[in-house]
């Protein structure tokens, strides 16, 4: 797991964070205390994915490597997101994506 932290004061940390495999492709980003619990999310960037049945116990996530999808955690007691940005990639190609707007 990837992790990157920086010191904002008061013993707070704000923190980006990889996600472990098979979400491998997402980052949270949010504060951490001095004992380092997670305390306030503020953002989840990925790549957009759909989860794949293959059977009844076999699920795989299929990514999206077009379009990028940005959580935004605009209220700070809540624990589910605000905002929901879908960002085609710059260099794709129009066709090779799709958004639901």
């Amino acid at each position: 797991m990837n992790r990157m932290e920086i010191k904002i004061g008061n013993g707070l940390r704000l923190v980006a964070e990889q996600n472990v495999q098979p979400y491998e492709r997402e980052m949270f980003i949010g504060i951490i205390d001095e004992n380092d619990q997670w305390i306030q999310d503020l953002v989840i960037v990925r790549n957009e994915y759909e989860h794949v049945t293959k059977s009844v116990k076999d699920t795989e996530v299929k990514w999206n490597d077009n379009i990028f999808e940005v959580m935004v955690f605009g209220e700070e007691y809540n624990e589910d997101y605000t905002d929901l940005f879908k960002i085609p990639f710059a260099f794709a190609e129009e066709d090779e994506y799709e958004t639901d707007d």
